[in-house]
Formats: C-alpha cells, sequence, structure tokens
C-alpha cells in the first residue's frame, strides 16, 4: 500500500516552466483572497472555469493556477472543472474527480505561499500550521471505496502529515462513507470522526494540522450543507481535536508545504465526484463558513428589453438579453409606466404590478417570457425585467413600454358606421356613432 501512494506522488518536484493563468495563489472572490492577507497562504473558488489543465510532468504548467495533476488520469472533462446553472451554490463552476470507476479520478497538487516564498505553486513553502478549508459533494448514486480525499503533507507528496480518509481499510465499497484521518507518519492510525458522508449532499471542511514530533495537533470540522449546500447550520461543527500526537513529518520535510486533492481508492470509488468548491488555505484559523455567494460577486447585466405586439385580449410576450446564464429571470408589468422596487418584482406583486412571473434561465444571451396575460385594453404599461443569479447577486432593472390595443370604454373609444356606396354596414351597438361614408370604392 504504501509503495502504491509513493508511486502516486507523481513527480511533483520536477522542475516547471510555469506562467501565470489567473494567479498561482489567489484565485477567488472571496474576502483575504486578493494576496493582501499574510496568512493566507491560497484560495481557488474556480469561476475561471479550470481546476488544472496539464499534469505535472508536463512542461505547460501555465493553465493550472498553481496546481498540477495526476499523471495516470486523463483530464476530462477539460481544465477538471463542471460550470453551469446550480452546480454550486457559490457561483457557476466547481473543480471535479470526474466520472470514474476503479482506481481513482482527477486530482492535483499545489505548494502555498509563505510570506515571499513562492511565486508559481510549486516552490517548497514551509509553515509548521496550516488551516485548509473546503467544500465537497459526491454525485447522487456515488459508490465510495476506501477512498483518500485532502492530504496535509511536502511538496514531494505522500502522506506526509495527515490524510482525510473515506472507509479506511475498507474490503469494498459502500453507498456512504465513513470519515477518518489517516497518520502515516509517527502514528500509522486511522482515526475514526465519526461523520458518515452520502453521496448528492454538499459538506463543509475544516482541517487544522500542526507538525510537531510529540505535540502535533490535528482539528478536523464537517458540516451537512444539505443537497444544495446553503444549509450548513450556525456555525462550523467540531468533530475531532488532539494536540499531543506525532506528527514528526517525513524524509522531505517536518513541516508542511503542500496540499494534495486526491481521489485514489482501492477498493475503487465507482460515479461521479467529488466536487470541490471554495477551497482557502490559511496559517492562522480557523477559517470558518464561505459567505453564500462569495465565490460570484458579480450581478448580471441584463439588456435589450422588448415587448411583442399585444393582443385585442390583453396578451403578449417580452424579451431581454442577460450575460449569465445561470439564476432566475423575474418580470413583472407595471400600468402608466409605475415604480416597483426589485423586492416587489421578486415577490410579484405590491406599487403598480398588475402582472408578474419568474423563470429558470439556462443559458446566456436571449430568454423569452411567452404569454403575459391580464394586461388592461386601451393602457400604457411597462415590463420591468430582474435577474438574480445562482450566488444571489441581482441585475439592475431593464425595462420596456408598450400600450395595449383597443378601447378601454366606450366613453373613450365611439363606435363607427362605415357606409360603401351609401350602403352602411358594421354599426356599433351604441346611440352615438361616426358615419364613414366610402363612395365609389374600387
Amino acid at each position: 500500500m504504501r509503495l502504491l501512494l509513493l508511486l502516486a506522488s507523481f513527480v511533483l518536484a520536477a522542475a516547471f516552466s510555469v506562467g501565470a493563468h489567473a494567479d498561482a495563489y489567489y484565485n477567488s472572490a472571496e474576502t483575504g483572497c486578493d494576496g493582501g492577507t499574510a496568512s493566507v497562504t491560497f484560495c481557488d473558488d474556480f469561476e475561471d472555469g479550470s481546476w488544472y489543465t496539464t499534469n505535472c510532468d508536463s512542461p505547460d504548467q501555465s493553465g493550472n493556477d498553481g496546481w498540477c495533476g495526476t499523471i495516470f488520469v486523463p483530464i476530462s472533462p477539460a481544465g477538471a472543472a463542471v460550470c453551469g446553472a446550480g452546480v454550486t451554490p457559490f457561483g457557476n463552476c466547481v473543480g471535479t474527480a470526474g466520472t470514474h470507476s476503479g482506481g481513482g479520478g482527477m486530482m492535483a497538487m499545489r505548494g502555498l505561499k509563505v510570506g515571499a516564498c513562492g511565486t508559481t505553486g510549486q516552490q517548497k513553502c514551509p509553515t509548521p500550521t496550516l488551516y485548509v478549508r473546503w467544500y465537497a459533494k459526491w454525485l447522487s448514486g456515488y459508490s465510495f471505496g476506501a477512498e483518500k480525499h485532502t492530504n496535509f503533507t511536502t511538496i514531494e507528496g505522500d502522506i506526509a502529515f495527515a490524510n482525510v480518509q473515506l472507509n479506511c481499510g475498507a474490503g469494498g465499497t459502500s453507498s456512504t462513507a465513513s470519515v477518518y484521518i489517516q497518520i502515516i507518519h509517527g502514528e500509522d492510525v486511522c482515526i475514526d470522526a465519526g461523520v458518515t458522508l452520502s453521496s448528492g449532499r454538499w459538506y463543509f471542511f475544516e482541517m487544522r494540522v500542526t507538525a510537531h514530533p510529540t505535540d502535533g495537533t490535528i482539528q478536523l470540522w464537517i458540516n451537512d450543507c444539505g443537497t444544495d449546500g446553503t444549509t450548513c447550520g450556525a456555525s462550523p461543527t467540531l468533530r475531532y481535536s488532539n494536540s499531543t500526537l506525532n506528527l514528526p513529518g517525513n524524509a522531505n520535510g517536518s513541516q508542511i508545504s503542500g496540499i494534495w486533492f486526491e481521489n485514489w481508492s482501492n477498493p475503487g470509488s465507482t460515479g461521479t465526484g467529488q466536487y470541490l468548491d471554495q477551497i482557502k488555505a490559511a496559517t492562522v484559523g480557523p477559517i470558518g463558513f464561505a459567505a453564500a455567494g462569495e465565490g460570484d460577486v458579480t450581478s448580471p447585466v441584463i439588456s435589450s428589453p422588448n415587448a411583442g405586439t399585444p393582443t385585442s385580449t390583453g396578451t403578449t410576450d417580452a424579451t431581454v438579453s442577460t450575460d449569465e446564464g445561470n439564476g432566475t429571470l423575474y418580470w413583472a408589468v407595471v400600468t402608466n409606466a409605475g415604480s416597483a422596487t426589485d423586492a416587489q418584482i421578486k415577490a410579484g406583486s405590491g406599487g403598480n404590478i398588475v402582472a408578474a412571473g419568474s423563470q429558470a434561465v439556462i443559458g446566456t444571451g436571449t430568454q423569452t417570457v411567452a404569454s403575459i396575460t391580464g394586461l388592461a385594453i386601451g393602457t400604457l404599461h411597462q415590463i420591468k425585467f430582474l435577474h438574480a443569479d445562482a450566488a444571489a447577486n441581482d441585475s439592475a432593472q431593464a425595462s420596456v413600454n408598450l400600450t395595449t390595443v383597443g378601447c378601454a370604454s366606450t366613453s373613450t373609444c365611439l363606435p363607427i358606421r362605415i357606409a360603401v356606396n351609401d350602403d352602411f354596414f358594421s354599426m356599433a351597438a351604441n346611440d352615438e356613432q361616426f358615419v364613414v361614408p366610402i363612395n365609389n370604392l374600387k
């Protein structure tokens, strides 16, 4: 087993020619992830649509944001990431281990930014203490083997200090996973954290490791955040804490210099996952929850509102364009170009609103709202649009005016009597009539 682990370290100390894709360390909109907080060693929210694009033995590391991937698993999907509406509660994209059956899925490792040390994400920059916070999800139907998940190590690989291990020592696969803390050097144990994971649900993880030969510390927080990732509870739940562990490291170092998100398993797991999001690492902590929507703080931009020609019964359709392909499009119709707040548009009532609705946004570009009904005849209306993306960022309102055709009442629209060659027809049932003679009509 240890031989396999060492082989799986996939030559992480190789020389690289590295260029920045976004940044080698700070790729997140979360507070503290702009490089201005010295204790934060790296962040990634995957909103650039990529985890890593090449493996660790590639001479081109320019698209990897400081990560590098295993040489044993092809990168699929491209960028080892999935993007789309509803994929994550924090934005639009996640890192992924992919769909796999057998030994494991996509996995990647990286170094830390510690003080002035670190330029590409692959330098060895050690620290005695590291906190790492992440969110993970294994998609519905996932079958868990004995699976390595998150590894605090040196940049050379191995499990130098501690690893979050699922179903440690299991002889087969299961629909659930028991969480363990695995230590090889110094203790050589699997410690049961007392938490069971299920597929189809998001989980919050935070782990602290302090390296020391006799007084090492490990703390592990885990919360079940539900199927949509938004119900994590009031605060992180501490599942394990011990400050008397033997954590001396290995021959490559006695301090932490690398984080390895693994997906290697024996017996092999089957299914799609894990998804990863909102990774943040720091030398002080705990870090705690990521605020909902911190992974995406950019509001959608909607434009080109347009309304179709209203029918005589007060029905129309409308369109508007958006630059984000997720979340919900809200619309509301007000009379006489009246006002409506964002909250009223979302609620579909209040102010001058006479009709309202909402629909899912599943792609960028033109969104069509069909069959808006209930509009008063012969009246000026205004359709107001609002797009709230998956991270709860609201667009500015966009609006378009339209006037329905027809007569609001007989007092405002007099009937017409038409005469053709002095023959009258189409007489409206009203005492007041216009007579329009059309003689010698040809």
